[in-house]
């Protein structure tokens, strides 16, 4: 079990939604039997990973990402429970990704994790 949480947000512009899905789909055919990309699954094959990054680099997307450190979280509030953690930090989220008076037009579109 990982010391830390890590989440990332995909940006894809609209009109690239389809093809970035479409590439993304045959990236992770390619390396996962699953169909699905797990971090398990690459373990600590440092160079599979690498490969694998090399590979997504070439998406035509942007990432936000935040890692947090789980000894961080306060061991006596809610945010201590997984889906609660989740919730606050996604919302604030929404205030930093969503609500950008520059990207009036931008949806999102939530896939959450089964881990």
């Amino acid at each position: 079990m990982s010391d830390y949480f890590v989440l990332t947000a995909v940006l894809v512009e609209g009109s690239r939604l389809a093809a970035v899905q479409t590439a993304a789909s045959r990236i992770i055919r390619a390396y996962f039997s699953s169909g699905e990309l797990r971090s398990r699954e690459v373990g600590s094959n440092v160079a599979r990973g690498l490969r694998i990054l090399g590979d997504l680099a070439t998406l035509d997307l942007r990432h936000y990402s935040q890692v947090i450190d789980k000894s961080a979280v306060f061991t006596d509030s809610g945010l201590r429970f997984k889906n609660t953690f989740l919730t606050k930090v996604c919302s604030s989220w929404d205030l930093d990704i969503v609500d950008d008076k520059q990207h009036p037009a931008l949806h999102t579109l939530l896939e959450k994790s089964r881990e």
